[in-house]
């Protein structure tokens, strides 16, 4: 009789967790057996539900976000800025570096100039070697920039070793200006505003009327940001909700915001600034996602024209 290796029990028996998981959640378990057809019914509905969500989950998808400024030059125009948060490399992910490779690919295939990345390497400390050496071979001519996500302190002083190993850019509080022949623009970090220390005044303190990227790891900062600091960033980058990852066409009940769906997913304009939130790569506690695709931002930057109205 022919044996079944370990890791393929382990992947068998995780997903028959995940079906009696998702069984419990829609109430499966508390329907009467006598009721044949209807427990049929939901059996099918579960077990699709978790076929589709585990095959959303390994899924990539890429967002172009178009931002029109008037500080933008001509050669920032023609620049490749790709924004990515959220891998949460742990667990059932450990074991699924393949849509890491597959996203590192992606992405070098794009030839980006500039790579932004939002936090969240992993989920636990358990996770952290194996991210790094698929990250290790993400190329882009401009550099790597990345700020902490509250995850990353799970394995903080390991995460900070390897990303100065591998020549990425923290930007705790800080900026970096990228400067060309006819302009320059800024990128900016803040700490994590769960686990860290954010200050966004310092980390825009050098902005100076250029265009500006801050990279927040959580978007709920968004919400007690002063008026000064999102009139400073022309564009805020964001992760950590994951798009809600398990959404049940419009009801997001896990997403982790004390705003409820506020800060979701998406492109969020006021009257003082813009913040786009990603849907990230990864999740937390299964690897599934329902209408919360995986995806890498492509940031299209455009100088605003002022229209001619002497015609």
């Amino acid at each position: 009789m022919k044996r079944i290796n370990s890791r393929k029990r382990l992947k068998i028996r995780e997903l028959i967790y995940l079906i009696i998981g998702v069984c419990i959640f829609t109430g499966l378990l508390f329907i009467s057996m006598k009721n044949v057809f209807w427990f049929g019914a939901y059996t099918v509905l579960c077990i699709s539900f978790v076929i589709y969500a585990v095959y959303e989950n390994s899924t990539l998808r890429i967002k172009n976000l178009v931002i029109e400024s008037d500080k933008i030059s001509s050669d920032f125009e023609n620049m490749k800025i790709i924004f990515f948060a959220d891998i949460q490399m742990d667990y059932f992910y450990t074991k699924n570096r393949k849509k890491i490779r597959k996203t590192v690919n992606f992405i070098n295939q794009e030839k980006p100039d500039v790579i932004l990345f939002g936090g969240d390497y992993i989920n636990k400390a358990r996770g952290t070697e194996a991210v790094f050496e698929e990250l290790k071979l993400l190329k882009a001519e401009k550099g790597i920039y990345s700020v902490y996500g509250n995850h990353d302190y799970y394995d903080y002083k390991k995460i900070t070793s390897r990303l100065k190993d591998l020549g990425i850019h923290i930007l705790k509080n800080d900026s970096i200006k990228l400067v060309t022949e006819n302009g320059s623009i800024v990128i900016a970090g803040i700490d994590d505003y769960l686990r860290g220390e954010p200050d966004v005044e310092k980390a825009l303190g050098n902005s100076g009327g250029n265009f500006t990227v801050l990279l927040c790891h959580n978007p709920d900062y968004f919400e007690i940001m002063p008026k000064e600091s999102k009139e400073k960033a022309d564009i805020i980058l964001s992760g950590h909700t994951h798009g809600g990852q398990l959404n049940l066409f419009g009801f997001a009940p896990f997403v982790p915001s004390r705003y409820g769906s506020k800060y979701r997913y998406g492109l969020k304009e006021t009257e003082n600034g813009r913040i786009y939130i990603s849907s990230g790569l990864g999740g937390v506690v299964f690897p599934m996602r329902f209408m919360a695709k995986p995806e890498i931002v492509n940031l299209i930057l455009r100088k605003k024209r002022i229209p001619d109205n002497r015609k």
